[in-house]
């Protein structure tokens, strides 16, 4: 039996400044089908579902919902097109029952217009049976855990009649056995009629569960596979397929063995547990792994900047206490975080004051010698190669590249011993980003103990003298440099084998 064709993307494009996330995608979903999407972190998933959702407006391409067209798509189109997105974050009410919540804003009401609770629990219970999903329709939301709040979400999109069901990594902090029971209902959802189109990064749940496979790398669709002999292998070359040209050639750099940075078991409760790994002075060691497995998370533990349930710091053989941020700056480390312009730099302060901020941090007494401050800051701007017409300059007006080094250049003005950079050239370009590259070298030539985040796996391979790969908040490898390329971190990063 044919199965009727329910959405449609025709040539599919989407830009940002400076890059191009979708190229020209065409995909299309069938009723009762599982279409998987995958892509290492970049490949353009999240994109696609945010056109798909309505959230984005595609710049080329036609959408094709039954025998409607559109160009693009609101989020209330998208909604009565019988589209709906489940996302990792639950958005539910949690001071409401299991039935309230999935009939919330469609209630049935009885002839003198109340609400019809009888009706609501005899429905809410239907759906919950169809769906199998073995839950009471009377508990509250706030004490049911992280599956079966998401299993309400599917519950509440059945009740609203959805024919397109979009996941987006909706197993992120799932145990295994969940992880398992999750599938079950989404495949049930599938024998329902339902399309769904299911976004992961773990190559176990999508050969559980897939009845089509889409490839996406770097904004482009590299191929589409049905149901049957597909391996691990076959897939993970697809997602890595890239030119040798974009891996930078490193300058490499004698490492002092004999002192390290040592981290023990640090742990959080949740999306952190029991990390250890130690860095060797003028040794640049990454950390790899998809979104949501906790990198950043770990290095904020490190910095003080979240509260962690346990973890120590041992800084060439004297442990460290760091509590808090103020701490971790005393204590020489640094952390130039992925969001630059919201928690890098102060962008309405000039790049003299941005700077010179964690220096007086840093700095004993109440007077600030301008004279000094001014010249040290004119020395970052030459050694960073900072394009700024003066140090008056106020940093929202610098390039993103430009913003970048001026991160990097407080940090080493206030002379940091460990340098944490969290995605250190996303959004900028590739002049700017080989300057930053020739930064981290220099810094390693001086002793400095770095570890990098990084979503670019070229950049990983092409800096690091080692990488640590992560997935689902725990430590699974770590992978030296002579077994260093994109296959080994991305089968360790989403599940794979090697």
């Amino acid at each position: 039996m044919t199965k009727q064709q329910l959405l449609e993307i025709k040539g599919c494009s989407k830009w940002f400044p400076g890059v191009k996330a979708l190229n020209s995608i065409d995909f299309d979903l069938l009723e009762g089908e599982i279409h998987c999407i995958i892509g290492e972190n970049g490949a353009g998933k999240s994109t696609l579902i945010k056109i798909l959702s309505g959230a984005l407006k595609p710049d080329e391409g036609i959408i094709c919902i039954g025998d409607k067209k559109f160009s693009s798509l609101t989020p209330s189109l998208a909604q009565e097109m019988g589209i709906r997105t489940i996302y990792q974050e639950i958005s539910l009410a949690p001071d409401l029952t299991v039935a309230e919540n999935i009939f919330m804003g469609q209630e049935p009401v009885n002839r003198f217009g109340f609400v019809d609770y009888f009706k609501l629990k005899k429905e809410s219970k239907k759906i919950l049976e169809t769906l199998k999903i073995d839950l009471d329709v009377n508990a509250l939301v706030r004490k049911l855990g992280v599956p079966q709040k998401q299993s309400v979400q599917i519950a509440k999109a059945m009740a609203e009649e959805a024919k397109i069901f979009i996941l987006d990594e909706p197993t992120a902090s799932y145990s295994s056995s969940e992880i398992s029971n999750l599938l079950m209902l989404v495949d049930q959802v599938a024998q329902n009629g339902v399309g769904v189109i299911y976004i992961s990064h773990h190559l176990e749940e999508i050969f559980d569960i897939y009845s089509r496979i889409t490839v996406l790398r770097d904004g482009v669709k590299v191929a589409s596979h049905e149901k049957g002999d597909l391996s691990e292998e076959k897939i993970i070359n697809e997602m890595i397929g890239r030119d040798v040209n974009k891996f930078y050639s490193r300058e490499m750099v004698d490492i002092d063995y004999s002192n390290a940075i040592e981290l023990k078991n640090f742990s959080n409760g949740s999306t952190v547990n029991n990390i250890s790994f130690n860095i060797h002075k003028g040794e640049i060691v990454g950390l790899a792994g998809m979104v949501g497995s906790g990198r950043t998370e770990l290095v904020r533990l490190i910095f003080g900047a979240d509260n962690k349930t346990d973890g120590t710091i041992t800084l060439e053989g004297k442990e460290t206490s760091i509590k808090n941020p103020k701490q971790a700056i005393r204590a020489g480390f640094s952390l130039l975080t992925e969001d630059r312009k919201k928690t890098g730099l102060i962008l309405d302060h000039s790049v003299l004051w941005n700077i010179s901020i964690v220096h007086l941090c840093n700095t004993k007494g109440q007077i600030i010698d301008e004279v000094k401050e001014r010249k040290a800051a004119q020395g970052c701007v030459s050694t960073f190669n900072i394009k700024t017409p003066s140090i008056k300059q106020l940093a929202r007006n610098l390039s993103g590249g430009n913003q970048q080094k001026l991160v990097l250049a407080k940090w080493l003005y206030a002379d940091t011993k460990m340098i944490i950079f969290d995605e250190p050239t996303r959004g900028i370009d590739i002049g700017a980003k080989e300057e930053i590259y020739k930064s981290m070298i220099q810094l390693a030539k001086q002793g400095k103990y770095i570890l990098i985040i990084s979503s670019d796996m070229p950049e990983l391979i092409a800096m690091c003298d080692r990488v640590i790969v992560m997935r689902q908040g725990r430590l699974v490898c770590e992978i030296d440099r002579e077994n260093l390329n994109e296959e080994n971190i991305l089968s360790y990063s989403i599940g794979g084998t090697i």
